[in-house]
């Protein structure tokens, strides 16, 4: 989801380098329509499979973390539990927060 969202910034050695801080997430209120869901053993593994079983395509995943306060895809653990906000708040959000 990042590269429809954020600036590209450049491309070293076949890596994508993005701008994430074109958008202020501290900023974003989850609504009452958001669910908790606890992370598996098996989400640690193929984590983009939350992102697909929520919103059925797996680009969310770096929003979830991102609304989440999760810096790195390691730091999902079993148990752990996230907050899954309606993908129409996320796009809200998104439009209203961006910086220009």
């Amino acid at each position: 989801m990042r590269y429809l969202i954020y600036p590209h910034l450049k491309r070293d050695n076949n890596i994508d380098f993005y701008d994430v801080l074109f958008v202020d997430w501290n900023k974003f209120i989850f609504d009452p329509q958001t669910i908790e869901y606890t992370v598996t053993k098996m989400d640690c593994e193929r984590p983009d499979l939350i992102s697909f079983r929520h919103y059925g395509k797996a680009d969310y995943l770096d929003i979830l973390m991102l609304v989440n306060n999760i810096d790195h895809i390691l730091e999902l653990t079993p148990k752990t539990v996230l907050k899954i906000p309606p993908l129409a708040s996320i796009q809200k959000f998104i439009t209203k927060y961006r910086k220009f």
